[in-house]
């Protein structure tokens, strides 16, 4: 069952910021969920030159000012979108490094949702939310959707019709499928599964002359089989789906997959299982996360990595 009720959107009042906070009102308003709007403004103790100089000048006066600064940053977005019947909770911090305080604030609150931006601004002043959101997505204790602006589009969030969900057969990945078919059923849109086969990791010499399909005769039909039995065995509401089985890298083959079937949101599980025929979501995550145009929601799993 997935339950979403408080959201946090961490901001940095950038365009890539803009574009997130339209998705996490989209999703606050679909899920009747509390809305948490969180500026973490830099202490500058991540910038060694300025720390020196404030140490030496004895200055408080730039770091109150970047508070005062986005205190009327955060009022004017609030106040500009209270039309939108959503419960909104503005939270202004400060930290060395923006990831630990969205990480620390999403555990106190009990958040179930992150929703952020892929790419923020730079310099002094402003989070990065590049690596930022790489590490929320690493770390964080509930589900995140981060969304990368594409230049030109518009903030406001496409319907989810299409959802297309990576399975490699993990605990993991199974977990998310039972996420992924709620959302399906709650969105009223089609989901897509889709399982990648990895080229063989053997040297040039040998994969040139024997393939993954010398090895395991009919892994495709094998694959998808499979696929579709998870699908079935798997709890939640019954909706509709295709499936496919591709061959290629995984977090290139899936974001292929996600502009070929027009997915309007990409739904994977922050990591799965190593080995034959199976990919490590762990990595794979981060890199689909950098490349996918539409938005990425990482379903978290509550499965032991310990296997006996």
């Amino acid at each position: 069952m997935l339950t979403i009720k408080k959201i946090l959107h961490p901001t940095d009042f950038s365009d890539g910021a803009a574009t997130a906070f339209e998705h996490a009102l989209h999703m606050a308003r679909h899920y009747e969920a509390a809305l948490h709007v969180l500026h973490v403004t830099p202490t500058f103790g991540d910038d060694p030159i300025r720390r020196a100089y404030e140490a030496a000048a004895h200055n408080t006066e730039a770091l109150q000012a970047g508070m005062d600064e986005a205190d009327a940053q955060m009022r004017a977005l609030i106040e500009a979108h209270q039309h939108r019947h959503v419960s909104l909770r503005r939270v202004l911090s400060r930290g060395s490094a923006a990831g630990p305080v969205i990480l620390d604030y999403a555990a106190a609150e009990a958040v179930d949702l992150i929703v952020m931006g892929t790419h923020g601004r730079r310099g002094v002043g402003r989070l990065l939310l590049g690596s930022v959101a790489e590490e929320v997505v690493h770390k964080a204790p509930c589900h995140v959707l981060t969304v990368r602006r594409q230049e030109g589009s518009k903030d406001e969030p496409r319907p989810i019709q299409r959802i297309l969900t990576a399975v490699d057969f993990s605990d993991h990945a199974a977990q998310a499928l039972q996420t992924a078919k709620a959302m399906t059923d709650g969105y009223g849109a089609m989901l897509h599964l889709i399982y990648v086969i990895q080229p063989l990791s053997l040297p040039v010499s040998i994969t040139r002359t024997l393939s993954i399909h010398d090895l395991v005769p009919g892994i495709v039909e094998k694959s998808r089989a499979r696929l579709e039995e998870l699908f079935e065995q798997t709890p939640g509401p019954d909706v509709p789906a295709e499936f496919h089985v591709v061959e290629g890298q995984p977090a290139e083959t899936i974001v292929a997959a996600a502009e070929e079937h027009l997915a309007d949101l990409l739904l994977i599980a922050p990591r799965g299982l190593t080995g034959f025929n199976r990919f490590l979501l762990g990595s794979v995550a981060e890199r689909i996360v950098r490349r996918a145009s539409c938005p990425v929601f990482i379903a978290r799993t509550e499965v032991s990595d310990e296997k006996g």
